[in-house]
């Protein structure tokens, strides 16, 4: 029989064993779930960016069959990883000391009193005031409420896969053609009938006119002789003739609009 803040306990040194253990299955099955959680949205929300994303440069730029052969194989492999990290993750489940540590650091209601008793419980018990702390610890610990210690942080991803699904589905409700041909171009990738994608493409992109050449107001020409022939040098404009010797060198200058 000892005391502890005036009040008799009556320990053993197996009792605080159990609470203590519990309150760390809790804490790694809430961080477990956070973590599946998280997957469970944060994967898809990957594939859907990561096709987005190539559905786009192939609208910009568009690639060849063997480049969108092996490209589209891309969100497939960011989901299948991020999933199996997730996996790999969970079944190799840290130490109960790095769980222990997670709750004392998200809740401060346990005074660090957790790792205290996972580390005094890991032997037997010496002398009254460890039995005493390891039963006022596992009294405390049975009250602890755990909520909020593994928190699964799914607004990111949430929006990110709501916002690229919201962009397929502005896409193929706006430009519905370029929508099923740029679909058509990724399950079944082919070179052919490329005049369909840039027709396509001119849906939904928009028309940039393209510069007229400018024309030429006026178009001279200098022609000189070589030196054997022993000429002058003859200028002309226009569709004059020009006359030119072997070895002559001519230069033409043309005007436009605003400048020569």
């Amino acid at each position: 029989m000892s005391t502890l803040a005036g009040r008799p306990l009556l320990v053993t040194p197996s009792s605080p064993a159990p609470p203590v253990e519990a309150l760390v299955a809790r804490v790694r099955g809430a961080w477990r779930r956070s973590v599946l959680l998280r997957a469970a949205v944060t994967a898809p929300a990957l594939l859907v960016a990561a096709a987005v994303l190539l559905a786009a440069i192939d609208l910009l730029f568009p690639l060849r069959a063997a480049a969108r052969e092996i490209l589209r194989l891309v969100p497939l492999l960011v989901f299948g990883g991020y999933v199996g990290w997730a996996v790999f993750r969970v079944t190799r489940t840290p130490p109960a000391r790095s769980f222990a540590l997670l709750a004392e650091e998200r809740v401060p209601a346990l005074e660090n009193r957790l790792v205290t008793a996972l580390e005094l419980g890991a032997a037997p018990a010496e002398g009254p005031v460890a039995r005493a702390f390891l039963a006022d610890a596992a009294r405390r610990l049975s009250a602890v409420d755990l909520r909020g210690v593994s928190p699964a942080r799914l607004r990111a991803p949430a929006l990110l896969l709501g916002g690229a699904a919201g962009v397929i589905a502005l896409f193929a409700l706006v430009f519905p053609g370029a929508a099923a041909q740029a679909w058509e171009r990724w399950t079944d990738p082919r070179d052919a009938y490329e005049s369909a994608w840039r027709e396509a493409r001119a849906e939904a992109l928009p028309t940039v006119p393209t510069p007229p050449v400018p024309g030429f107001d006026e178009l001279r020409w200098r022609v000189e002789p070589p030196a054997y022939s022993g000429l002058a040098p003859v200028e002309g404009r226009g569709g004059e003739p020009a006359p030119a010797l072997p070895g002559s060198r001519i230069r033409l200058r043309s005007r436009f609009a605003d400048r020569w």
